[in-house]
């Protein structure tokens, strides 16, 4: 499980990430609370750039 406590956000390029139950596909932008729990994985494989938000 992946848990952060700050806000996540990635946003997929190619492929297909299933997170939070459903599937992403190219040019999806999810978005993650802080506190949240998610389990990222893939069956095709998936591009994806991360951002990780930070408390200053």
């Amino acid at each position: 499980v992946d848990e952060h406590a700050t806000e996540e956000r990635y946003f997929v390029i190619s492929g297909e990430v299933i997170d939070g139950g459903e599937r992403h596909g190219p040019g999806s932008y999810v978005v993650f609370a802080p506190g949240s729990e998610h389990r990222p994985r893939t069956e095709t494989g998936a591009r994806m750039l991360g951002i990780s938000m930070m408390n200053a």
